[in-house]
Formats: structure tokens, sequence, C-alpha cells
């Protein structure tokens, strides 16, 4: 079955000023149109409850096609601190991707969905892997995009690809070279994986990355952790980045000055599937809720790839590991595919032109 494409009413790096996203329309039980936020950072599809109740009114019944599980839930949103809580349903069905009024690219089917107490007409879609495998104490969540029709008994290929002009669900990874003849794609296979065969399980590991920062004359304590495991999620939910080093106490000090190099190794191949650096300039104060904490933006110049800034986690817990979260920017050069029947990413650079 031939790739399909998913419409957008929003897509990254168009407009200048305004904060780079993707957004797909989806349908409703309700018969409504609800906008949600695609997030690589997240797992699972979170909506406003009313949108699964008739009329739009949580204390009527629920609509055919929804169960309410009567279990509450919540989940919290990394930068910002913003906690949506609510209940669990499952959800036959869902249409995605609205190209005309009334007309959706695919059927998402049989899905959990956290339906929020929130009185605003927009969600998210949380289409990462390598994620906890709940929400707290509620069932495990489920991967909209790897729950397209077909995808369970392996009709339609259980994968998607982002990118900078559009997104695509259901390449093989054999099709990738004659979709975009103008680029190659390098893959890294994934550990973990599902207990059983699946065709379409995103219970895979993050993706390993090396996390490394230099500067000259810098010290061997800001360097330990150069050789250190690391993992690596691109988040199309922020322009931030989230950094996290197996150093000790006081580690953001180290970064003022230094270039910080992220580079996704590749299974079988001589070099990196994705690599780039950017220089770090002083910190400056951050506030995302309640906490202020301080991160580090990109010294000027810096490639289009870098983060708006750096903001360091766990600062003070001792980290057996390094993981970075890159924020969507990376999307600027690169091409990102995800396969889950066989559990490996891609990365290709951005054809010339698009």
């Amino acid at each position: 079955m031939a790739a399909i494409p998913i419409p957008t009413t929003r897509i990254p790096f168009q407009d200048a000023g305004e904060a780079n996203h993707f957004a797909i329309n989806i349908r409703v039980p309700s018969g409504q149109t609800c906008n949600v936020l695609l997030d690589t950072g997240s797992t699972g599809v979170v909506l406003p409850a009313h949108f699964l109740h008739a009329g739009g009114d949580v204390t009527q019944p629920v609509l055919p096609g929804v169960t309410g599980l009567g279990i509450p839930g919540s989940i919290t949103y990394y930068p910002s601190g913003i906690v949506e809580q609510g209940s669990y349903y499952r959800v036959a069905t869902l249409q995605a991707g609205e190209s005309a009024p009334g007309q959706f690219a695919g059927t998402i089917t049989d899905i959990v969905v956290l339906g929020t107490n929130s009185a605003n007409g927009y969600g998210m879609m949380g289409i990462g892997f390598g994620k906890p495998g709940n929400w707290g104490n509620g069932p495990a969540p489920s991967n909209p995009f790897l729950n397209f029709t077909g995808m369970a008994t392996g009709s339609t290929y259980a994968s998607y690809l982002l990118s900078r002009t559009g997104i695509w669900v259901g390449h093989a990874p054999e099709d990738l070279a004659q979709a975009f003849p103008s680029t190659t794609f390098g893959f890294q296979k994934l550990t973990g994986g599902p207990a059983a065969p699946c065709p379409n399980s995103g219970d895979w590991n993050r993706p390993a990355a090396a996390i490394t920062l230099t500067a000259s004359g810098l010290s061997a304590a800001c360097t330990a952790a150069n050789g250190a495991p690391g993992t690596v999620v691109l988040d199309t939910g922020i322009q931030s980045m989230m950094l996290e080093m197996a150093l000790g106490a006081g580690w953001p000090d180290c970064l003022p000055g230094t270039t910080l190099t992220i580079s996704v190794p590749g299974t079988g191949s001589a070099g990196p599937i994705l690599t780039y650096s950017f220089a770090l300039a002083a910190g400056v104060s951050q506030t995302n809720g309640d906490e202020t904490t301080t991160g580090y933006p990109p010294a000027q110049p810096s490639g289009p790839m870098a983060p708006t800034i750096v903001l360091p986690r766990l600062v003070g817990t001792p980290l057996a590991a390094n993981f970075v979260n890159t924020g969507i920017n990376v999307l600027s050069a690169t091409l990102y595919y995800f396969d889950a029947k066989l559990g490996q990413v891609g990365f290709a650079a951005c054809p010339a032109g698009s």
C-alpha cells in the first residue's frame, strides 16, 4: 500500500516569528473537528473530554464508539510543566488529516484517549516512542500514527516520516529511495521492542546518541561525560532543548563558551546518520510555571538546527547516562523516519529546494 500523506493545518519553519510546530485536524466521535498539536515528545491522544460525550456535556453518557474506562489520569508536559488531568476512554475510531471539509486522509482505530477537564477546543496527538509504558496509573497509551487502519495486521506499513514540508504514514524503508531520490537515509536499529512479534508496536527504546562538550582548556570535570552512553528524543512539541549530562553537581556551569555536539550513530554505517554542533552563550534566567531556572542560548550565529535555548535537567541528580531532547529545530534541515515494524529510525538531509 502506498504511503499516506497527512494534510496539516500548520507545518514548521514557514512563518518568521511564529512558533514552529505541526498541527492537524481530526474528527472526533461527536462528528466535530478538533485541531491537535503533533508531538513526538509524548505518546497518546489527549482531548477535552466534552468531545467524547453526548451534547458536549461530560455529565451525559459517552458517545457511540466511546467507552469510559473510569480511571482518573494525568499527563505532564515538559519543559512547560503543564499538567492535563482527566480520565481515560477507549475510542473505536478517529479520522485524521482533513484535506477538505469532511474529507480525511485515514482512520485511526481502537485507541486509548485521555479526556481532560480542559475547556479549550484543541488537543495533543503524541506520536513518540521510547516513553514510559503508561500514564501514571492509567492504561498503556496508544500511538495514533501506529494505529491507522491496517497497521495492526501489517497491511499498512507501521511507520511515519516527518519533514519541514509535510507528514506521511506508511512508508516501507525500501520505498524511501524512490520517494526521496535526491537524498539518502541512514538508519539506526533500535533496542528493546515488543515482547511478542507485532507489526505496529511503539515499544522500542530511544535511539542511542553521543553528546559531547568541547572547548579549548575545558576541564576534565566538564568532559568526563563525553564518553558516557546517551540517548536522544526528537521532540516536535518544543523549540528548546532539554539536556541531561552524567556529570557532577553544578555541571551547567560548564556550558557557557563550549561547543555542544549531538551525534546519532548509524547501524553498520561508516559515520553518524545525524550530527550537528553549536556553541553556547552565557546563561539567562528562564521561568516555566512556578520554576525559575537558568537556560543557555546558542551563541550567534548558529545553524538552523540549533534550539532556541538549552535547558539543563536533573541538575544535582547522579546520572549514569546522558540524554538530549533536541526539540523540533532539527527538522529544519533533516527528514526523520520511524519504522515501528523493524524497530529503526532514519535521518536524511532535506532534499535540495524543499
